[in-house]
């Protein structure tokens, strides 16, 4: 059975978008990049 993240109030971090290897990816980056999430708030925490 397929495992479907939970994706409403997602939180991601800048991880999230820093991996390429086909076999690494993580479907929330791929949801953001395809257009069917997007980003509603950014927390800058330097």
């Amino acid at each position: 059975m397929p495992h479907f993240p939970v994706i409403e109030n997602m939180k991601a971090t800048e991880a999230l978008f820093s991996v390429y290897e086909i076999d690494s990816l993580q479907i929330q980056a791929i949801l953001f990049q395809t257009g069917y999430v997007t980003i509603k708030e950014i927390e800058d925490n330097l």
